[in-house]
């Protein structure tokens, strides 16, 4: 299975359908609501638990369980989806909204800007060793709909903006090679690494990328997982894993909150299946990661998830397992519980099905994840 044609697509029939255009949601689902205040919401962006057991000296108080920063509302469209649909997110909030633009492929949205990144068309031209499907690159102001040409002739392959939407990162094709480009607002523009895979993310903290190397795409180097410095530097080769170009257009490395580790998964050819690898980002340590004994069977059987969401306190993760319920249809959402090593999963709890997990929607305690008629609902962890 590979990613090398002319459209960037998925091979697995289940990520393929996220790739679409948002579905249109059935009558009585959240408004659509007019930019006057959304605009009012993006300027203000711009600028618990059981009391613990008694012992018999003394009562003790109540202990809560540890919070995490609140995510920023932020404006939500399926990765390499197009159209002007999309979702405002806030809080525990999803609502429907109309952008000022139709974009012909969605990247990114920048929470601390207000800004899109965007193709201006759908990729219908291959370029570079692989042929990989390629388009131009443009921002757009939300809600303003102010746009801006960063890239006009069709050479990127994907894009995604920095933590702080001050600089944007981009796969640029060329008939050599892809090269990882970092560039800022103010116009710097420089080649952090050349020869990869479109598979890649950034680090929350900025500082790094991580992106994989993998058989099929024509490229030098070995495969595995990397990370190179996005102030420029020498790459570092955190693991040996080769996804050999499967999965979906929307996989990507994924981080844990403070940037220390980061699982990718991976098409393991031996086992004829996926695998998930977990690697300190320091280089310290990779491994394999596998399931206890202990794990239900029908997580077991679903595989290990292809795509995960880290837990704030690292030693958990949400993603997609068990039995998938239909051809191409939603799985189960599953919280991951892994031990100190990193390298088993202790316990797997299911909270019902989804086509896709998508983030936090508070962190450690409810996800936004993509229901099976194609909505963003907010759901708690068991």
């Amino acid at each position: 299975m590979q990613k090398a044609n002319l459209a960037v697509a998925s091979v697995v029939l289940m990520a393929a359908s996220l790739a679409c255009a948002l579905p249109s949601l059935p009558s009585g689902d959240a408004p659509v609501i007019d930019a006057t205040d959304i605009a009012v919401r993006v300027a203000a962006t711009l600028t618990a638990a059981a009391p613990a057991p008694l012992v018999a000296t003394a009562t003790l108080e109540p202990t809560l369980p540890p919070t995490y920063p609140a995510l920023p509302p932020r404006l939500w469209m399926t990765f390499m989806g197009s159209g002007s649909d999309a979702y405002w997110l806030e809080g525990r909030s999803a609502t429907r909204i109309t952008l000022p633009v139709s974009l012909g492929q969605y990247y990114d949205f920048a929470p601390s800007t207000g800004k899109i990144l965007y193709a201006s068309h759908f990729a219908n031209v291959g370029a570079g060793p692989a042929n990989l499907a390629v388009s131009d690159l443009w921002i757009a102001g939300y809600p303003a709909g102010s746009v801006t040409a960063v890239i006009p002739t069709e050479t990127v392959v994907e894009a995604h903006w920095s933590p702080d939407g001050q600089a944007l990162a981009y796969i640029l094709a060329t008939d050599a090679r892809y090269e990882l480009h970092w560039r800022t607002l103010g116009g710097d523009d420089r080649i952090l690494a050349t020869d990869l895979a479109p598979t890649w993310s950034i680090a929350p903290t900025g500082d790094r990328i991580a992106f994989t190397r993998e058989t099929g795409y024509e490229l030098d180097g070995d495969p595995g997982l990397y990370v190179v410095p996005t102030a420029g530097g020498a790459e570092v080769r955190l693991s040996s894993a080769d996804r050999h170009g499967a999965g979906g257009i929307e996989d990507q490395p994924a981080w844990s909150r403070d940037g220390s580790f980061l699982a990718l998964g991976y098409s393991d050819v031996t086992a004829g299946a996926f695998g998930l690898v977990i690697a300190a980002t320091d280089g310290s340590s990779s491994q394999s990661v596998s399931y206890a004994p202990a794990v239900d069977a029908d997580i077991i059987a679903g595989g290990l998830p292809m795509n995960v969401v880290w837990h704030p306190d690292d030693l958990h993760f949400v993603g997609l397992g068990g039995t998938v319920e239909s051809m191409g249809g939603p799985q189960e959402a599953v919280l991951f519980e892994l031990d100190p090593t990193r390298s088993q999963i202790v316990a797997a709890t299911a909270f019902g099905t989804a086509l896709a997990v998508i983030d936090w929607a508070t962190p450690g305690a409810s996800v936004w994840i993509l229901d099976d008629l194609g909505n963003i609902v907010a759901r708690d962890l068991p």
